[in-house]
């Protein structure tokens, strides 16, 4: 081989290890953009969930100052009220304490919603707007005793009952709305009702009675939505200028 060959031969490799070096450092680039987006979105769900914790946990507060035993689910953004505090067994009217409890709640509900739903303009909402709400049901839910038809219907009926109370106490909460359509309070309704029979069962180890008992429930499902960075930027600075909390 002469040394005009031997020395194009080099220059190829040389050129081929320098493409190959150079696309590996891209390969690193772009493996690095993907970890740490992806770093992002993880802290940003975290965020979300401590925002809905911190909300259940001050409407818990909020119920049990005022004598209303409930039970809070951080987990799956779950607030939850067991059958006896608000109806008869089998019915779908509220009983006069079950009235009393709804209010209650209903008192709760519109002191603290509006933090997660848009309202920043609020005092009491400063620190508590990075978490946004996308949606709120009020779930009915029945043990398995009865017909499915039965307890599709009285599950249906006391989701619809508690929301109605809610209303008819607390009018400004039928009004919440979401952001979804980008600005504030021009979303979708918040508040929405669902029925589950007797198809959502809770994890239970207590007898058969004492289980079907924790069965029969309302539960109120806070969903949150993930707000795109724009969006987050506006909510940024429109906390920026509430004043401090006496």
């Amino acid at each position: 081989m002469s040394a005009h060959h031997a020395e194009q031969d080099e220059s190829y490799f040389v050129s081929m290890t320098d493409l190959m070096v150079g696309m590996l450092f891209v390969f690193i680039i772009l493996l690095m953009a993907f970890a740490l987006n992806l770093k992002e979105q993880e802290t940003k769900l975290t965020q979300l969930d401590h925002a809905r914790e911190e909300m259940l946990r001050d409407i818990e507060t909020a119920l049990k100052n005022k004598g209303i035993p409930v039970t809070v689910l951080p987990e799956s953004g779950v607030l939850r009220l067991p059958e006896q505090v608000l109806f008869d067994v089998n019915k779908a009217e509220l009983q006069p304490e079950g009235l009393i409890a709804i209010g209650k709640l209903g008192e709760a509900l519109d002191e603290i919603l509006p933090c997660y739903a848009g309202d920043l303009e609020k005092p009491t909402c400063k620190g508590k707007a990075f978490g946004r709400l996308e949606s709120v049901f009020v779930e009915g839910h029945t043990d398995d005793t009865g017909s499915p038809a039965r307890n599709w219907q009285l599950s249906y009926q006391r989701a619809r009952a508690v929301y109605i109370q809610l209303q008819e106490t607390w009018p400004n909460l039928g009004e919440i709305r979401n952001d979804k359509n980008g600005q504030m309070g021009a979303g979708e309704k918040l508040i929405g009702v669902s029925g589950y029979a007797d198809q959502r069962p809770i994890n239970c180890t207590e007898g058969k009675d004492e289980c079907r008992k924790l069965n029969r429930r309302i539960d109120m499902r806070f969903i949150m939505a993930v707000p795109n960075p724009q969006r987050q930027s506006q909510i940024d600075n429109a906390l920026d200028p509430l004043p401090d909390v006496p």
